[in-house]
């Protein structure tokens, strides 16, 4: 009962009951019939009718609706209005006692009208045994969903993911078993594939499904983005396949595979992009074993994923360390792309029938022992063509910096190219102006950051020499060192190959001196050394060739030169003065410093000419030979004045020669600095320097001895001191 409210209430006009606080009706006891009406109301009518809504429950199947209608006389109920309809079935395995318990099933009829018969309308009381009855006749089209929370999360909306039964009918409803349970009609599947008729069964995890094969030519897959084959099945474990996935130029093959109404998702045993043609895109071939796909047919892409092995492109020439996104316009990837001895590194790979490469990627190259790299660079445009057999990179914006390991360099570059074939680099190229030269440094500690540029640069993956071409120069100190054809070769370790016939300028600000034919070996930023030539030119601009024994830097990081004058080289300080000796070079002076012998080629016979020897710098424009207590090559001091002989009463001149006696008397001598007057034809020796203002100087003898090489006079000048 009701509380508050009367049991039953009857209506005079037509005699209706209706009637409160019913919990159920028995119909039939022995062929498991009853009703529980909703709210425990319902209305009695004559003849034994019954109307309500609510619950009916005929052996193993229990309908919830409303407007359902008991008819005594025919002995059945109409069921008008079904909200749902739930089964039960016996389970496959026995219990503790031996039987098998009744297991709902998942799945829900729904939507569905019809009529439940409960036994022959002559036998209401049962008493003959009639197992063929309750019978129930379904008499429209109804449904099953899969939009439970369970089922993925209730992705299979009931809008546009169904099965659509036809009208059926069930007998024997307390014998009911699940292969009792079988349905004739269509499954939408929310356009993942065209609606097709389908049996209905009862699958291993009691929900209501199927497990059907697809035409041998297959089904259309998302409206026709792709092609699937072979097994779908249908249960509360999803919308599931075993078969092939056909999309573009690909085929997935996987026993799992899952539908999803907006997407795919599949473990596969075999994946592969077959190079062909699709439009107008060209793809390239790509195979892989064991790969997860996510294929999303709204956006048009599918996203494969690596597993436990990489994906083998170009025929197996390439590898993939990563995961690909397959779409009309192509193949899009991240990862790290390996080919022979290099690998690409990008988060946007691109991948094409015959090429490969990323607009921003880190590019390695191995050496072939493989465990150290050959050339590392960053953030680099790169392409690499596999027909071609070219590959090219650029940098992005700014030079990108591209390290050398093993020869301990690195470089600021614009563009390269990696002719696979030739296993060698191309760094510029031979149309490169210097303003767009690429920068080589060593990154060696001992070189402290030795640098040079080159418009054109090659490097070889065999020998690993990394050359450079047109190098206008390499400043070392205080040298501008220029190789011979602008050729630079680096071997490893940052070792710079000897550069043979090339030129030094020394030093870099003053450029006073140039060496030529050098043999030069640069040890760092701040040192080299070698041998070479040097051009020495005289006041009448003769050139005279002199050979450089030592080329190098001093401990004041400046160059310095070395050289030696043989006798045989008859060299010519100055155009009457001949000499032989050492030489050096200082780069910040512009005179040499000369430490010989000189000797006087006047055409006086009268005149001794000797060898003497002098040391100082001496101006080729204006040649000044220092003449201080100079003595020939025996050591012999050497005089030039005249003398009292000391055996007679004559005088003699002596002019860079030996006096006649070791005792004979001076009456004039001159010391200082020894000149040629090419007017005059004379030499002078004297204690000032000629164009000098020797009242500047400080206890400056100035006695002159003068020999006039026309006359073969010599002439005596007595000074002063002041």
């Amino acid at each position: 009962m009701i509380s508050g409210l009367s049991n039953a209430t009857i209506n005079l006009l037509n005699f209706d009951i209706n009637m409160r606080g019913v919990s159920h009706v028995l119909i039939s006891d022995s062929q498991e019939v009853y009703i529980q009406p909703l709210d425990q109301e319902m209305t009695l009518k004559k003849n034994r009718d019954i109307v309500f809504n609510g619950r009916v429950h005929a052996g193993r199947l229990d309908f919830y609706g409303k407007e359902f209608t008991f008819n005594y006389a025919d002995f059945n109920i109409d069921l008008k209005n079904v909200d749902s309809l739930r089964f039960k079935v016996p389970a496959d395995s026995v219990d503790e006692r031996g039987k098998k318990r009744l297991i709902p099933i998942k799945s829900i009829l729904q939507q569905l009208n019809g009529k439940l018969s409960i036994d022959n309308p002559t036998n209401k009381s049962g008493f003959v045994p009639n197992e063929e009855y309750p019978v129930f006749v379904c008499t429209n089209k109804s449904y099953i969903y899969y939009d439970y929370p369970e089922i993925f999360g209730g992705v299979y909306k009931r809008d546009k993911f169904y099965y659509h039964l036809d009208p059926f009918s069930i007998d024997s409803l307390n014998t009911l078993t699940k292969e009792g349970l079988v349905f004739e009609g269509s499954m939408v599947s929310a356009d993942i594939f065209p609606e097709w008729r389908q049996q209905l069964t009862v699958q291993r995890d009691y929900s209501l499904g199927f497990i059907t094969n697809t035409p041998d030519a297959g089904f259309a897959a998302y409206s026709g983005k792709g092609k699937y084959r072979d097994q779908i099945s249908l249960s509360h474990e999803g919308f599931l396949g075993k078969g092939e996935v056909d999309y573009l130029s690909s085929t997935s093959k996987s026993n799992n595979i899952i539908f999803f109404p907006d997407s795919m998702h599949a473990v596969t045993q075999s994946f592969a992009i077959r190079k062909e043609q699709v439009g107008a895109t060209r793809f390239p071939d790509v195979k892989n074993e064991d790969v997860f796909v996510n294929w999303r047919p709204k956006s048009d892409k599918m996203f494969v994923f690596k597993r436990s092995k990489d994906f083998a492109l170009f025929n197996g020439e390439a590898v993939l360390d990563g995961n690909l996104v397959l779409m009309p316009s192509g193949i899009k990837a991240n990862g790290i792309i390996r080919y022979q001895q290099s690998q690409l590194i990008s988060n946007n790979h691109f991948i094409k029938e015959h090429s490969y490469g990323s607009d921003s990627a880190e590019f390695k190259l191995n050496t072939d022992a493989g465990d150290l790299l050959a050339l590392h660079t960053q953030n680099v445009k790169a392409n690499i063509d596999l027909d071609k057999r070219i590959g090219d990179f650029s940098s992005q914006g700014e030079k990108a910096k591209v390290e050398f390991p093993v020869n301990e360099y690195i470089s600021y570059i614009r563009d390269f190219k990696w002719y696979i074939d030739k296993s060698e680099l191309e760094f510029g190229g031979s149309d490169a102006t210097a303003d767009k030269a690429n920068e080589f440094v060593s990154v060696n500690r001992q070189q402290d950051s030795l640098r040079w540029d080159a418009p054109l640069a090659t490097y070889n993956l065999k020998s690993y020499l990394l050359k450079g071409f047109k190098v206008k120069e390499i400043l070392v100190a205080d040298a501008s060192i220029i190789p011979d054809l602008g050729n630079v070769v680096v071997e490893r370790n940052a070792v710079m190959r000897p550069l043979v016939n090339s030129k030094v300028i020394a030093n870099t600000t003053s450029h006073y001196h140039t060496m030529l034919n050098t043999n030069i070996t640069i040890q760092s930023r701040m040192n080299y050394s070698g041998d070479g030539n040097y051009e020495y030119m005289d006041q009448t601009k003769v050139k005279h060739k002199i050979k450089l024994t030592q080329i190098g830097v001093d401990t004041s990081k400046q160059t310095f030169a070395i050289g030696e004058i043989p006798d045989s080289s008859r060299f010519f300080i100055s155009p009457t003065i001949q000499y032989k000796g050492k030489l050096r070079i200082n780069a910040p002076k512009e005179n040499l410093y000369f430490n010989g012998f000189a000797i006087v080629n006047h055409h006086c016979n009268t005149f001794e000419r000797n060898w003497f020897g002098f040391a100082g710098d001496i101006d080729p424009k204006g040649v000044n030979i220092p003449i201080q207590s100079p003595a020939n090559e025996s050591l012999q001091k050497l005089y030039s004045g005249i003398y009292f002989g000391s055996d007679s009463t004559m005088m003699y001149p002596a002019f860079l020669s030996m006096k006649k006696h070791s005792s004979d008397a001076e009456v004039i001598s001159a010391e200082g600095y020894l000149t040629f007057d090419n007017n005059l034809q004379q030499y002078k020796i004297s204690g000032t320097i000629p164009g000098t203002d020797s009242t500047k100087s400080a206890s400056v003898i100035t006695n002159t001895v003068i020999l006039d090489d026309k006359r073969c006079q010599l002439i005596g000048e007595v000074g002063r001191d002041v």
